[in-house]
């Protein structure tokens, strides 16, 4: 076992900037292809009562979405990856930080790229290798 003690908050920080900003394109492309051809159309902007609503654009409206909205999630999202460190840091010390079981995997050479690791429960077992980088 394995036990996490501290995570760096910058290290934190970009990688929750990273996945809120890769989810947020994701769900705004999907949201823009589903939900500006409603609105762009005559008989929905009746309904909603808004007169000129058949003019906005699903392009420009996905282009202002990604301009907009990638770059603020993103800031979001590292901010509270760093929250997160932050709060983990001050918990790990309290209780102690979260065990993971990790596998160690022996390769027999570097020169053959095509070798197979081997997976050992013994540490240093009986083979004569060199661990994987």
């Amino acid at each position: 076992m394995v036990t996490v003690k501290r995570i760096h908050v910058a290290s934190a920080f970009r990688v929750g900037a990273l996945v809120f900003g890769i989810l947020f394109a994701i769900v705004g492309f999907c949201y823009t292809m589903i939900v500006v051809p409603a609105l762009s159309s005559p008989q929905f902007a009746r309904q909603l009562g808004l007169e000129d609503a058949g003019s906005i654009s699903p392009l420009n409206f996905l282009i202002t979405f990604v301009v907009c909205g990638v770059p603020l999630y993103a800031a979001i999202g590292g901010v509270f990856g760093a929250l997160f460190a932050l709060i983990y840091n001050r918990v790990a010390q309290w209780v102690g930080g979260l065990e993971i079981e990790l596998e160690r995997q022996v390769m027999l050479s570097y020169s053959d790229p095509l070798a197979k690791p081997l997976n050992t429960d013994e540490p240093f077992g009986d083979i004569k290798g060199k661990d994987i980088p």
